[in-house]
């Protein structure tokens, strides 16, 4: 039962009908609105960093990778799929979010996978260091769902998740075409 925000059917965004409501600008505006001006809002635009941060060390490598080892597919192969080693460990991640916290068991895991992505630099053309240094990405953001799943789940409503993932998961397009650029 969706009804146009505003309730006029001129906007295009769209809130459930219970969701609470309050004035602004004139309209009655629901869901979105609610959303963004709260506490939960500034934790989703987070989040939404968070996502731009995972993907812009996640794809970076697979533009430096054709610069650092050029015909090489082997080696660019094993270096890839080191990341999707470390990537595996995505259910010790959740129970660990469950058990410490999801926000602690986050801010770790975005500490982890920026410090070792800035240390890939320093490695070069290290295969065996390059290759240590992408597993232990891959395990640290292979917390990052589990913990934003957490999050979400303890702090915004049944009604706002799909809103708020819709919009979280954006970051990784923003982080993709950022580490593209």
């Amino acid at each position: 039962r969706l009804q146009p925000w505003g309730g006029n059917g001129t906007n295009l965004f769209f809130a459930m009908r219970d969701a609470r409501t309050w004035p602004v600008s004139g309209l009655q505006q629901t869901g979105v609105a609610s959303m963004l001006c709260s506490t939960r809002g500034l934790m989703i635009v987070l989040l939404w960093l968070c996502n731009v941060s995972l993907f812009l060390s996640r794809t970076n490598i697979s533009i430096a990778i054709v610069y650092m080892f050029p015909g090489d597919e082997k080696i660019e192969g094993q270096l890839l799929a080191a990341f999707y080693v470390g990537y595996c460990f995505q259910t010790v991640a959740g129970w660990a979010a469950s058990r410490h916290g999801a926000k602690s068991v986050l801010m770790c895991a975005v500490t982890v996978w920026s410090g070792v992505t800035l240390l890939t630099v320093a490695c070069g053309s290290n295969v065996a260091a390059l290759f240590a240094l992408r597993a232990v990405v891959g395990i640290a953001e292979g917390c990052n769902y589990p913990s934003q799943m957490r999050l979400l789940t303890m702090w915004v409503p049944h009604e706002e998740r799909a809103t708020a993932w819709a919009f979280m998961t954006t970051g990784e397009y923003v982080g993709t075409i950022l580490a593209l650029l």
